[in-house]
Parts: structure tokens; sequence; C-alpha cells
């Protein structure tokens, strides 16, 4: 029984979301250009930062000399639309816990399209590994679980936690975290072997990390400091998540994700001059725009032209990105900002301003 417990308690770390994104930070020494832009500053409450950066640089490590390797021969071993296969059965198996914090948090309609995408997946998409309920029928919900439903009810974050093998949380999330491991039928499948559950979340996370190799490196690249960029992030993206459930801003007919974890590590298509065209196309951009700041992402390129007339009318130039997923795409609308983080990052914060909630900074290697 103790080993059970222990394997579970592993397991919830392996199977933990993992945020190593690509480039994005709230640098202190923006703190002019936050003022300036009368944008208020992150507040975060971080009473064990010492102890965090230690476990910071241990999931660091982990993932430059473990994860990484392992993600990259198991990419070797399984051509990436088998990958993005089994990461779509992955998330298909995990149904019920979206499903249950839908209905915790009276989003029926929601948990209705949940359950209609696990049947329709499950039959005619083989166990999950096609995704027909969203390239057929179009249904799609953004991912809930119960962080999110806490935080719906008013529960405060509490305070920051960087968790070994886990990596950014907060101990409302840690709460939730464990709470939706019971709702993962994995747990309950493989509850009288501790060793065929860690297998099964490892085998999960290796293959997420080997759709997404080169977003931690563009991030650590990209920020002064890692440690602060991802907690700011972690803490930005989850509020968001929380704000825009509750004062339903999350514009379903534009598909907008919300969530950056399911970006592939693949060759980035731009289309130069904006939305002339329903679909993005190879395009060239000058070599110094390394980085971009984006402003959302939609799993259809038509979503995107309320955001773009607004770029547009303040003199912004946009650019659309086809981010491919093995058999699907979804795309990322994003305006140029040259070769300077710092500037990026002054622009970042000028959209900010003007209403633009969802902005971060990213770059590509073009």
């Amino acid at each position: 029984m103790r080993f059970k417990i222990v394997a579970l308690l592993v397991a919830i770390f392996i199977w933990g979301p993992n945020y190593m994104h690509s480039a994005v930070a709230a640098e202190d020494v923006l703190e002019n250009d936050l003022a300036a832009y009368s944008q208020p500053e992150i507040k975060i409450n971080d009473p064990l930062e010492p102890l965090n950066r230690v476990f910071f640089q241990f999931n660091d490590k982990l993932y430059t000399y473990v994860l990484e390797p392992t993600a990259k021969a198991w990419r070797f071993v399984l051509p990436q639309p088998l990958r993005a296969s089994l990461w779509s059965a992955f998330h298909n198996f995990l149904t019920p816990v979206r499903l249950v914090n839908d209905l915790l948090q009276g989003e029926f309609a929601a948990s209705g399209v949940e359950l209609s995408r696990f049947v329709l997946n499950t039959t005619v998409g083989a166990g999950g590994l096609g995704d027909p309920a969203q390239y057929v029928f179009h249904l799609q919900t953004p991912d809930e679980d119960l962080g999110q439903t806490l935080g719906h009810y008013g529960v405060g974050e509490g305070f920051y936690i960087c968790w070994p093998f886990l990596g950014p949380s907060n101990l409302r999330d840690t709460v939730g975290m464990a709470g939706d491991s019971f709702l993962d039928p994995v747990t309950y499948m493989t509850s009288s072997d501790w060793k065929a559950l860690l297998a099964v979340h490892a085998v999960r996370k290796v293959n997420y990390i080997s759709l997404n190799i080169g977003e931690y490196e563009q991030f650590k690249e990209a920020a002064f400091d890692p440690y602060t960029a991802m907690k700011e992030f972690y803490t930005k993206n989850r509020r968001q998540k929380i704000k825009n459930k509750i004062t339903h801003h999350a514009d379903s007919d534009n598909n907008h994700l919300g969530d950056y974890r399911h970006i592939a590590d693949t060759k980035t298509r731009l289309e130069p001059g904006g939305l002339n065209s329903s679909k993005a196309r190879p395009g060239a951009v000058r070599v110094q725009d390394k980085f971009f700041v984006q402003v959302g992402v939609f799993w259809r390129s038509d979503g995107m032209r309320d955001l773009n007339r607004r770029l547009t009318a303040m003199g912004r130039k946009t650019v659309v990105v086809t981010y491919n997923r093995g058999d699907y795409s979804f795309y990322g609308l994003q305006v140029p900002a040259g070769s300077n983080f710092m500037a990026a990052k002054t622009i970042e914060l000028q959209l900010t301003a003007a209403g633009f909630h969802d902005t971060m900074v990213v770059s590509h290697a073009l």
C-alpha cells in the first residue's frame, strides 16, 4: 500500500502540465515600462522562493539531461503522426477530468460538448487516436481542471510552488491536481501495479515533450531570469483562464485556446501582410524579425479577422503563424517585434494596455 501511495504522488508529478513554452517573461527591469503604460505589476506570493529556485534548477537539469534526450529518442523511433495520435488518445482518456470540472462549474453546455467529443473520438476516432469531433464536427472545449474550478468559486492561489518533476504551481492548483488524479482512469486501471502506473505517466510525459522540443530552450534564451519568467507566465496564464471563465470573455466562435501547451515543435510558416487569405501560406519575413508578440491562438484562421482589424487600425503589421500538429494545424496571430527582446516586451505592454489580454512574446528560428 505504501508503494502505491508513493507511486501515485510521483505519477502526479510526472503527469502534471508542462509549462516549458516559447519565450515569455515580464522582467523586473521593465518596471519603468510597466508604470509608463499603467500596467499593474503581477503580484505573486512566493515565500518559498529560495527552495523553489532549487527545485527549478533540478527540473531544468532533469529536462536537459534526461527528459529531452529521451524525448528525442522517442521522436526518432515514432513518426510525428503517430506521436500526435498518441497525444490525442491520452487527451481523450482524460475526458472525466474535464467533464466533471465543467459540471462543477455549472457549464452544462460545455459538459455536453465534452461528452459528445468523447463518444465520437472513442468510436469513430478509434479510441481517441483521431479527433473527428473537432475535424468533422468542429466540437472543441477548453481544458478544465479542479484548480480552475476552485478559482472559479473564489479560492485564492495561496502561495507559489515549484514542485520537483512537476514545475510551476501554487497551493490551490496543487490541491486541484491531486483531486484530478482521482478522476484519471489510469489511476484505477493500474491500481494493482504501481510500476505500470509510473510507466503510463512517463510515456505520456515523454510523448508530450517530443512534440514540443525546442520551446523550453527558446524560453530560457529570451528570459533574463528563467525562474521569474516561468513563475510570472504560469500565474498570468492561470489567472487569465479563471477570469475568462468567470466573466465569459472567451469567444467560442473564435475557438480561442488561451493555452499554449499544444504548440508542436515543427517548422513555422508565416503569412506576411496580415490576413490576406483564409489559409496561411509560406512567405518571407525579415531575418531580423526574431521576436513576435502573439495576440491570439485559433483553430480557424477566420477567427482572427476581428483582432487583425483592430491591429491594422493601430498601424500594426500582422503575420499568421501555422502550427503544424501532425494531422491538423492551428493558427497564431502575431505582430513582428524586431530582434531586440526588450523592444518586443515594450510592444507587448503597449498591446496589453490597448486591450489585448492574451499577449506573449515568442521567437522563431527563421
